[in-house]
């Protein structure tokens, strides 16, 4: 949903997302995945999410650190 929103160029159709190894989209569109094995993984110091745009070759990395309890506690009563 950031993705997006954010005003980025993003070719859709060729847009793919994974999280912590597992592929959740490809060609814009959701993949069947483990929940509970994604969640699992989640909970490891490290959560890599690695996201396609489908626009070219250039590439980017962000580090960033644990949420707050309150930000993390909101955002976990969804799921999209």
């Amino acid at each position: 949903m950031a993705l997006g929103r954010s005003g980025a160029f993003v070719n859709e159709r060729r847009t793919s997302m994974e999280m912590c190894g597992v592929k959740l989209f490809k060609g814009g569109l959701p993949l069947p995945f483990d929940a509970k094995a994604v969640s699992g993984r989640m909970k490891g110091k490290r959560v890599e999410l690695a996201v396609d745009m489908g626009v070219g070759k250039g590439a980017c990395v962000f580090l960033t650190c644990d949420f707050s309890y309150d930000y993390v506690k909101i955002n976990a009563d969804y799921t999209t």
